[in-house]
């Protein structure tokens, strides 16, 4: 009776290990299908994501090889996605008006900058020139590089303005206000252009002082290389799909009633 008692033990014990062993293999496998779909993802983002940057680069490239052939020099941060305009183009110091001898330049910029944009939008302005120009302009339009947004940055230097605290502050608000008013009045279409969520392309910021560009001289109060205006080209970013629910779930939370 004791034997059949322990033989009894023994199969519970090996049918208990059984089922846990499966259950174990059942877990590893799925966590195995997890990690996979989340790799297949991962790489889904970066190769979109470089993709976007590629095209930015090809586009700002193009933008300051056609201003060098009209004789206009600008700084540019090309990995960054900046096209740099140092005070001395658009300003005269201290001031936040667009200087009048400066204006026939600046009209030169952002004309250029103008014809580039719908390139990297869903305009279909300019079609025959952005497929020519660009091999991704060629992709399905779901598929292609999109700009989230050009934002024009005003900056100072760290010299304190019409002893006001928040002078330069304004300054820089004022400035880039006052340029985004230029491009905007000067050049109608780009008011027609819109991100993928059909939200106007072109935003204004204006940071003072709180910016400075790494320099050797950065310590300096009255840096040059600091006064300027920055045109920030922001590409759109793919997002992990949960994400995306995320998103989509609050947005329908707050326009419930």
């Amino acid at each position: 009776m004791r034997k059949k008692h322990h033989h009894l033990l023994e199969d519970e014990g090996e049918s208990y290990f059984a089922s846990f062993t499966d259950l174990l293999v059942g877990i590893i496998f799925i966590f195995i299908i997890l990690l996979t779909q989340s790799a297949e993802q991962f790489k889904a983002k970066t190769d979109s994501d470089l993709a976007a940057q590629e095209a930015r680069s090809a586009v700002l490239n193009a933008i300051v090889n056609d201003l060098k052939a009209q004789s206009i020099r600008i700084e540019f941060d090309i990995k960054n996605g900046i096209i740099r305009l140092p005070e001395g183009v658009v300003f005269d110091v201290g001031q936040s008006d667009l200087a009048e001898d400066k204006k026939p330049k600046v009209h030169k910029i952002f004309e250029t900058i103008g014809n580039y944009l719908p390139c990297l939008t869903d305009s279909t302005k300019n079609n025959d020139f952005c497929t020519k120009k660009f091999p991704f302009y060629a992709k399905p339009y779901k598929d292609r590089p999109r700009l989230n947004t050009l934002l024009i940055e005003g900056h100072t230097d760290k010299q304190k303005y019409a002893n006001d605290a928040y002078g330069n502050w304004k300054l820089s608000v004022n400035r880039a206000v006052n340029v985004y008013q230029f491009f905007w009045e000067n050049f109608p279409d780009i008011r027609d252009l819109t991100n993928q969520d059909k939200q106007n392309l072109i935003s204004v910021s204006g940071y003072g002082d709180t910016r400075p560009l790494p320099d050797e001289n950065a310590d300096l109060l009255d840096n040059p290389k600091d006064r300027r205006i920055d045109l920030r080209f922001v590409m759109e970013t793919s997002e992990p799909e949960p994400v995306k629910e995320i998103k989509q779930d609050t947005e329908l939370q707050h326009a419930a009633p």
